[in-house]
């Protein structure tokens, strides 16, 4: 199951509807995230990804709703981000929280392709912040989260698809 818990998010990727469209949606509502959770947290085997248009860690509470929703039984957790502006502390709190996966848009190896792409000069920063999260994870000594990186295949960045797979893979073992 997606859920989006908020439309907001610090890039405009060519990839996004809100690249093209006015989405001015409100902050999904706690009341109905918990009746949610409280609902699918009785499956079993449900997985759980916070994404959508936009940023999840944009959202109040966003650690709140991860420990909600692995309190009701949401053993299986993804979070879907640009992974930018965020502070030392926020990142590591990332790797606490006890998510799952964290996959995270880097649709380029480079500064002039990722903004390009992603509507904003971020590529360091999301290389760094990535990095603080594996140092994060790796001072608690946990294997998760499983950091994924993400290429969304466009014209912009057609290129760079090859060099940026064999990086990611030699990098974290894995990319999509």
């Amino acid at each position: 199951i997606v859920v989006e818990l908020t439309a907001r998010r610090h890039t405009r990727p060519i990839f996004s509807p809100i690249a093209h469209l006015p989405i001015d949606r409100g902050e999904f509502d706690r009341t109905l995230l918990t009746k949610l959770f409280a609902e699918i947290g009785k499956v079993d085997d449900i997985r759980l990804t916070l994404g959508g248009c936009g940023d999840p860690l944009l959202y109040d509470g966003i650690f709140d709703v991860i420990a909600e929703a692995k309190a009701r039984g949401i053993t299986g957790i993804h979070l879907e981000t640009d992974l930018l502006q965020l502070d030392a502390a926020r990142i590591t709190a990332i790797a606490a929280s006890g998510v799952d996966l964290v996959s995270v848009h880097v649709p380029a190896i480079s500064p002039d392709i990722y903004e390009a792409v992603m509507g904003r000069d971020g590529y360091l920063e999301a290389l760094q912040n990535i990095r603080l999260l594996i140092e994060a994870r790796q001072t608690a000594q946990q294997g998760t989260p499983i950091i994924i990186p993400i290429f969304m295949k466009c014209k912009a960045n057609f290129g760079q698809m090859e060099s940026w797979y064999d990086q990611w893979i030699k990098a974290l073992g894995c990319a999509v």
